[in-house]
């Protein structure tokens, strides 16, 4: 009896020693492309099926004809309710021409929709050879009032406005409360 309750205690020890002691949640969405192919049926054009995607079959291919990604767009007020402290994107690019010319872009809308503060990382650097996928990341620190403002909405992209495609795939959009 005695060995059971001492089991037991040192369990308990090590269940509570091994939490992560951490105030800061995250919230994660997550796009591979197939669940746009697979839940709408108007498919968007520039979401194609390939052999060569990083994860599944589908990527987004973006080029001067469809210069837009896939766009995550939420007002901030509908993601959490407590005061977002930190955003972070990744996604993995693939380009079978170095001379595309993707970036990375988070767009800050007010409660009217008008753009008030636009942040675009260009990823032309990360595309080291051709036909290989690079995975592309960014954080943003979302703790100015401005940006945190929860009427406010956020776009985020990746666009290329060259005849040269690039291909996107496993696009995360994670913040910090």
């Amino acid at each position: 009896m005695k060995s059971n309750i001492l089991l037991i205690s040192i369990c308990i020890l090590i269940s509570a020693c091994s939490k992560k002691n951490s105030t800061e949640s995250s919230l994660v969405f997550a796009n591979n492309m197939e669940g746009i192919h697979a839940w709408n049926e108007n498919h968007p054009l520039n979401i194609i099926k390939t052999e060569k995607a990083h994860s599944g079959k589908f990527v987004c291919n973006v080029n001067s004809e469809f210069p837009y990604g896939s766009t995550f767009y939420m007002k901030l007020g509908d993601i959490s309710s407590k005061k977002l402290k930190k955003l972070k994107v990744s996604c993995w690019l693939l380009s079978q021409d170095k001379a595309a010319s993707p970036s990375l872009v988070f767009d800050i809308l007010d409660k009217n929709k008008q753009s008030v503060e636009y942040l675009s990382k260009d990823c032309r650097g990360v595309i080291k050879s051709e036909n290989a996928w690079f995975h592309i990341s960014n954080e943003v620190n979302m703790e100015p009032s401005m940006r945190s403002n929860p009427e406010n909405y956020l776009k985020v992209y990746v666009t290329n406005v060259v005849p040269q495609a690039v291909q996107v795939d496993d696009l995360i959009v994670e913040f910090s409360e």
